[in-house]
């Protein structure tokens, strides 16, 4: 779950935006929400430069890792040390997982 505010410039186009963050979704079961506008807004934040999707995926997270560090771990630019670090260096890590 990311819980993000989303802030534009004036020079932005603001209507653009305001469909993506209204009350538009259904519920799935008890405890999951399916949003209207989800792929689009997840396919906006993709576009975004490294830092500023730091900003979303880990900077507003209590449990979040250092910035640089995540923009680290995102390009690929992993040190031994860093992978100990966060526990990368793991076997379960050497494999993806489909959930």
């Amino acid at each position: 779950m990311l819980d993000f505010e989303f802030c534009c410039c004036d020079d932005c186009n603001r209507k653009r935006f305001a469909k993506w963050f209204g009350d538009a979704y259904r519920m799935i079961d008890e405890c999951t929400k399916d949003y209207a506008y989800e792929a689009e807004l997840c396919k906006f934040i993709e576009a975004l430069p490294m830092n500023a999707r730091e900003k979303v995926y880990n900077a507003g997270d209590p449990y979040g890792i250092d910035a640089q560090d995540w923009i680290d771990i995102q390009l690929g630019e992993i040190s031994p040390e860093l992978a100990e670090k966060y526990g990368l260096d793991d076997e379960l890590f050497d494999h993806e997982y489909e959930i």
